[in-house]
């Protein structure tokens, strides 16, 4: 049976949903702000502060991540505060949005979901920055220089290993999400970013991947709202596979010590760009969060 909270036409809508709406409106480049590096560290230096609302927490399991990046950021410019809060799911980013189409606006440099973009576009909230003019990378910068996208990383299907032979798990595919050998035994997260890649015509195309989805669907997967959430119950022995899982978290945690799952990368391989970081238009700080995401993208 699906998890508690979420039923599975509750599923099967947001799958539709994001499917349907996952192809990003193109845009031609605008303007906005062009100057150079040392242009844009001069007005930051007389701003004197950056108020930044992104995902990356302080720490996990007690190793600095977003401290360690404002220990190094503030090293190379330490003329600028960090206001740091951290901003992840999508309950927080929506009401955010909804406070800046407002007017109401607390950041110089926030994250959103891909999917917000073009609503974000419609309603001007983003500053147009001539990001490739500051050396970011051309792939990572919006069509219509609006923003960044980061955090780009491939999804598979985590497994335990006591449950499912390693050997086995490697060869797992997407099909075996949607196998009948494993009805009521597979976990899913109730909005599949994985999808959203496989709908691009490049990948399975629209038909495909809706087929798909309704296969899953009827396998009644055990649908969970939180990733963390899943991958905790996955660890513990609650079910064997979790389709649709990010392979940092779990390439991570095996790094610090877990060895009971591991993670199959089946074709294609969903690339997924998880968020979009932005300046937006009425930043009271603007050049501070222009250097800080030209910085965060850069080699250092």
């Amino acid at each position: 049976m699906p998890s508690k909270g979420t039923t599975m036409p509750q599923f099967g809508r947001w799958a539709g949903a994001i499917l349907l709406g996952a192809a990003i409106v193109a845009s031609a480049p605008a303007k906005g702000i062009a100057l150079t590096l040392d242009e844009v560290v001069s007005r930051a230096k007389q701003e004197g502060q950056a108020r930044l609302g992104i995902a990356p927490r302080k720490e996990i399991s007690g190793r600095p991540v977003a401290t360690r990046m404002f220990e190094v950021f503030q090293k190379r410019y330490p003329f600028i505060k960090i206001n740091y809060e951290r901003v992840s799911g999508f309950g927080q980013r929506e009401k955010i949005f909804s406070e800046m189409v407002g007017g109401v606006v607390n950041y110089d440099v926030l994250s959103l979901s891909t999917r917000q973009i073009d609503d974000g576009i419609k309603a001007n909230i983003f500053q147009a920055v001539d990001w490739k003019g500051l050396k970011v990378d051309p792939e990572s910068v919006h069509p219509g220089n609006f923003g960044v996208t980061y955090h780009m990383e491939p999804y598979g299907i985590s497994y335990k290993t006591d449950m499912i032979k390693e050997v086995e798990g490697q060869k797992l595919t997407w099909e075996d999400c949607a196998n009948p050998k494993w009805k009521g035994k597979v976990a899913v997260i109730d909005r599949p970013r994985h999808l959203e890649v496989l709908y691009q015509n490049n990948a399975w195309g629209r038909e495909k991947t809706l087929a798909y989805a309704r296969r899953l669907a009827a396998n009644n997967p055990i649908v969970e709202r939180s990733r963390d959430e899943a991958f905790t119950k996955l660890v513990k022995g609650a079910y064997p596979m979790l389709c649709g899982d990010r392979a940092q978290g779990v390439l991570f945690d095996n790094a610090m010590g877990l060895k009971n799952v591991g993670i199959s990368f089946p074709e294609p391989v969903p690339i997924v760009h998880v968020t979009f970081m932005f300046v937006p238009r009425a930043a009271k700080s603007p050049n501070a969060g222009i250097l800080w995401i030209a910085w965060a993208l850069s080699e250092e």
